[in-house]
Parts: structure tokens; sequence; C-alpha cells
């Protein structure tokens, strides 16, 4: 299904698969983030013509067709991608405990199509030749997309918590692979550090008419 957000005018590709059985359902518009109400009844029947005519992307990486995940109305999300089980599995408790939905993609195509197809409050990534895709997609988001996703990359190539290190490789913070033991400590510094880094930008929209 091909849908029009109405409140910035991008298309957006919902795998059939994945729509509600009900004739209305809502879900948050990808890029703004904006609630999306749709009537199935509505909507009008598309010729197989017409729908080749106006076709758009529908997320396909160079691998695989990666489908919208089922978030929970207001729930935090994460999107993992991590190869070091150490990590894993330690990113994986501690946003469980913190009640966001993890999503856990199982290889880098599919990762990259999920950060593509939805916003996530968190994304966590290990630093690999593998995963230079998903960097890529990334350094594509721009102005409120990026500013309201809090990236974490994962590597060998600096000390945990190098702000230097995180300018550089564009992301919000950077944490040593070889501090797994200390991975809750670091990734509370993560939380806290993105919500001082943003602080200003949320009072300052707060203040702009109409503003919440």
């Amino acid at each position: 299904m091909e849908i029009l957000c109405s409140s910035c005018g991008k298309r957006i590709a919902i795998p059939d698969e994945k729509i509600p059985q009900a004739s209305k359902f809502t879900f948050l518009c990808p890029y703004c983030r904006e609630r999306v109400t749709v009537d199935k009844e509505a909507l009008p029947s598309l010729t197989e013509d017409t729908a080749r005519r106006h076709a758009v992307p529908d997320f396909r990486s160079e691998e695989m067709q990666v489908e919208l995940d089922a978030f929970p109305p207001g729930v935090r999300t994460v999107c993992i991608y991590i190869r070091d089980t150490r990590w894993k599995n330690r990113v994986e408790d501690f946003f469980c405990q913190k009640n966001y939905y993890c999503v856990l993609p199982a290889v880098p195509a599919e990762a990259r199509g999920k950060l593509r197809l939805q916003h996530h409050d968190v994304v966590v990534i290990e630093d690999s030749v593998q995963t230079a895709s998903l960097m890529e997609e990334i350094n594509r988001w721009r102005g409120l997309q990026r500013r309201e996703s809090n990236v974490v990359l994962l590597g060998s190539g600096a000390s945990s918590l190098q702000p230097e290190e995180a300018f550089l490789r564009g992301v919000n913070t950077y944490l040593n692979l070889e501090d797994s033991e200390r991975a809750g400590e670091l990734l509370d510094a993560c939380l806290k550090g993105y919500e001082l880094s943003v602080s200003p930008w949320i009072k300052a929209r707060k203040m702009e008419p109409g503003g919440s």
C-alpha cells in the first residue's frame, strides 16, 4: 500500500502483510513523525498501469525487502546492529530495562532498510566494513530527522566517550569495544549526554507558537 503523508507530503510504502485488518489505522510518518490516519475504504483503487506510473521506492535494500515494524503507540525505540556478542547482549538488556522497543536486524542490508523505513530514538552500531552502508544512510539524514536520533558507534579507534572521535565519525557518542564490562554505565552516559545536547533545542521549540 502506498500512503501520502498529510503533513509533509512524502510517499510511504507499507508492505501489504503489515497493514492492519481494521478499516482505519494510524502510524507515525518516518519522515516528519506526525501521525497519519488511513481510511482504507476511502483510498482510491489503482489500476496496474496507474500503480506503475506512480511507483515509489518500497525501501528495498540491495539484497532484501524490509518490513514495517509495528511499534506500540508512544514507545521509545532503539535499532541495534552489533556483531560482538558481549556488547549485543548487554546493549539489548540495557534498553529493555529502560522500556525501549528493540529492533534487532540480522544483516546490514536489513539494518539499513530499518533505518530508512522508520524513526528510531536510539541507533547503536558496531563500526566495521560491513556496516559502512549504515553510516552512509545516517549521514544522509538532515535537520529534524538527524537531531531526533541518538546515534552511538562502537569501535576500537578511540577511547569511550571521546567527543572528538564522535564528531569525526558523525555520531553522538563513540564507545570502545574493549569496555563491554562498563556497557551499562557508558550507555547511561550516552542517554544523559544526548538529553543535555538537545535540551536547548527542545526548549526553543516549545516557546514557538503552537510548540509542544
